[in-house]
């Protein structure tokens, strides 16, 4: 006959084991990574002083690189920022900020929301619209 304590001993060290295999089998395992998701991240664009002229040309090209790209595949920043997903509208602030990404986002039609169009601000008020 095995004695109270050690009972109670041998009780606990098979709670921690089974503890240990409920966390075990908890854990996440990052599986490998999609064509989708190898995409190159497009850096967003450095904050523009508002009396330096905006590189129209690297503006655009910086915007273009957005394009299809999936919505896990960038960041959103002071300078890049996504003001419509779907249907559903953000509220964004009305500063201006010369060279900020105003990016929009559609459904691909595999429920992933991709970069549809991309609309740079600018000093003048005419801003660079990219899709």
């Amino acid at each position: 006959m095995i004695a109270h304590g050690s009972r109670s001993a041998t009780g606990q060290i098979a709670l921690v084991l089974a503890l240990a295999a409920v966390l075990a089998a908890c854990a996440t395992t990052s599986p490998d990574p999609s064509p989708d998701e190898l995409a190159t991240e497009v850096p967003a664009p450095p904050p523009n002083d508002l009396e330096a002229d905006l590189d129209e040309d690297a503006a655009r090209d910086n915007a273009r690189a957005l394009l299809g790209l999936p919505e896990e595949s960038f960041e959103e920043s002071p300078m890049r920022r996504i003001v419509r997903r779907g249907d559903e509208h953000f509220a964004v602030t009305m500063d201006l900020r010369p060279g900020r990404q105003n990016v929009e986002l559609d459904d691909d039609g595999s429920g992933t929301y991709v970069v549809t169009k991309v609309v740079i601000e600018t000093m003048d008020g005419d801003n660079i619209v990219v899709e």
